[in-house]
């Protein structure tokens, strides 16, 4: 399952977000995610649970991402999210080179341009269809990402 919803945040929003990157720990619990999280949160639309372990992060990482699952092993991969059932992301800068987020079960997807400020939320754990992807390393500007892991239905 994957579902992409437009212009989830604005621009100041998203520039407030990269700058409480700065000054917060790594991962922070959705249940005190403050109102822009609140809000990205209810337009999620079917039922999640943002009950502990569930989080979120904002990561910036040049390397990119190999080929993984959320929630679930991969071959030679173990995953300390085994509690995933859902994953979500908003790009929250542009401007980079590369950087391209792709889908690699099928139907391969590869989604740049669209991503920013929107949120991509997709099926992750065993039980869950699964969703292997990758981010293509990036260069240029910071590529900041608002990353969520959820829990499960509630």
């Amino acid at each position: 399952m994957r579902v992409i919803i437009p212009n989830i945040i604005t621009i100041a929003e998203a520039e407030e977000l990269i700058k409480l990157s700065k000054v917060q720990v790594t991962h922070r619990s959705l249940l005190d995610g403050g109102p822009i999280i609140d809000r990205i949160i209810r337009t999620i639309p079917f039922p999640i649970s943002v009950s502990i372990p569930s989080y979120y992060t904002i990561h910036c990482h040049p390397s990119g991402h190999k080929p993984h699952y959320d929630g679930c092993d991969g071959p030679g991969v173990t995953n300390a999210r085994s509690w995933c059932k859902y994953s979500a992301t908003v790009l929250l800068s542009k401007g980079f080179e590369g950087g391209t987020f792709r889908f690699l079960t099928e139907p391969q997807v590869s989604h740049k341009e669209e991503l920013y400020r929107s949120l991509l939320i997709y099926s992750s754990g065993p039980d869950n269809d699964p969703q292997q992807h990758s981010v293509d390393r990036h260069s240029g500007v910071a590529r900041h990402m608002l990353i969520m892991f959820f829990k499960e239905l509630v």
